[in-house]
């Protein structure tokens, strides 16, 4: 029986591809199947995963019509038969105990998903940039999931037990009958910036179990051509998207009271998106001021600014939120050239 099938979007990766497989091939956890999925990727990646095809029987490939990363995970999940469901960046590298560990963990505590953590490592691998520490916890029952959900969501700021979750599918198992039954796939990147949330908020209510654990078993490769220099129309849409999308979802699926705080932590983090972008980019002076402005004048805000939590976010976030509200453009030129 397959007891975790992994699904490996691949697309320009030439460079990392060997040591991410070689990563998934050498688990503890001999009951894998490993799904290749090439998005018609330009170098000599679908090559490489034919080879490995070749050499290990674990191993699927998919060649498809490049569609992007929502896309190839669909097309992995499509033709999984494992017990559970996990995902793996071509770019990054798992521990050789990752998924033996981590199914252990569903099976002892009848989870339908359980989150796991990572490491954050420099492009060559040379330095560890940071470990986030995460305390282990599980939740059961539709009201514990709600709570999971709103989290994921963002930070209630009123409450000082509220957490935010930042979660990614390459570093869960699903197991699989949820897909099956709900019917819930990836949307695509190239619509919707993080297609990770937009996925969860349709997958988790059907989810009975979720666990969270401290292992920190998956690496994560940073790579410093990641962040656009360029703020464009595009970008910005898939982040208006994005909280369109899960302004919509909490509408219409729980009270205002409830959801209010969790939103606006969202929200907060997608204006420092695009301000982050406007103050990299390579625009102008006077139109990165102008679009600032604009920004932080967009009447999706105003409700924001005018709600007391606005002031409950530490002393770092409110003097953003002060300058946000004021429109105060040259603080935000500086702050990232500083950072930078």
């Amino acid at each position: 029986m397959i007891k975790v099938s992994i699904i490996v979007p691949i697309y320009n990766v030439e460079r990392f591809l060997n040591k991410c497989v070689h990563s998934l091939l050498n688990q503890t956890l001999k009951e894998i199947e490993i799904i290749l999925v090439d998005d018609e990727s330009p170098d000599k990646c679908p090559e490489i995963c034919d080879e490995y095809a070749l050499k290990d029987s674990r191993i699927k490939v998919i060649h498809k019509k490049n569609a992007g990363l929502g896309m190839a995970r669909n097309s992995g999940i499509e033709i999984a038969t494992g017990e559970y469901i996990t995902f793996c960046d071509a770019d990054d590298f798992v521990d050789p105990n990752t998924y033996e560990i981590v199914y252990n963990k569903c099976k002892i505590n009848n989870l339908d998903m359980c989150c796991f953590q990572y490491r954050r490592i420099s492009e060559d691998e040379g330095k560890i940039i940071n470990t986030p520490y995460v305390s282990e916890h599980y939740f059961k029952g539709r009201p514990e999931i709600n709570s999971f959900l709103m989290n994921v969501i963002g930070k209630d700021y009123e409450n000082p037990s509220s957490y935010n979750y930042n979660m990614s599918s390459c570093m869960a198992l699903f197991r699989r009958n949820l897909f099956i039954r709900s019917n819930v796939r990836y949307p695509s990147e190239r619509i919707v910036a993080s297609e990770d949330l937009v996925f969860l908020l349709y997958f988790l209510p059907h989810v009975d179990s979720i666990g969270i654990v401290s292992d920190i078993l998956y690496n994560y490769r940073i790579n410093p051509n990641s962040i656009s220099q360029n703020f464009s129309k595009e970008k910005y849409q898939r982040l208006m998207n994005l909280l369109t999308e899960v302004k919509k979802y909490c509408e219409n699926n729980f009270d205002y009271k409830i959801y209010k705080n969790h939103y606006f932590s969202q929200q907060l983090r997608i204006f420092k998106i695009i301000l982050k972008h406007i103050a990299i980019s390579k625009l102008p002076l006077t139109k990165k001021i102008k679009l600032i402005i604009k920004q932080t004048k967009d009447s999706q805000l105003s409700e924001f600014y005018h709600d007391p939590v606005s002031h409950k976010y530490g002393l770092a976030n409110n003097i953003y939120i002060f300058c946000m509200k004021h429109h105060i453009s040259l603080f935000f030129l500086l702050l990232y050239k500083i950072k930078r």
